[in-house]
């Protein structure tokens, strides 16, 4: 990956954990997607990470026995 990418990803990921409205942080990264040729809206950001999110507390949540790979 690009160090300008990662840098963008810091940033975007330092304002997503300190802001409760985060419009222009998902329209930024809706942005950084179409610059690399992946065409989303805000609102498909803004979905994706929020159950990308919800998906990790859970699994998170479950504790280290359940993770065990069969």
């Amino acid at each position: 990956m690009l160090k300008g990418a990662d840098l963008a990803e810091d940033k975007i990921q330092k304002e997503l954990d300190g802001a409760t409205r985060n419009e222009k942080v998902y329209k930024e990264v809706a942005k950084l997607m179409e610059d690399h040729g992946y065409y989303r809206s805000y609102v498909q950001c803004r979905d994706k990470l929020k159950k990308l999110k919800s998906d990790y507390k859970a699994i998170k949540d479950q504790g280290p026995d359940s993770q065990k790979c069969s």
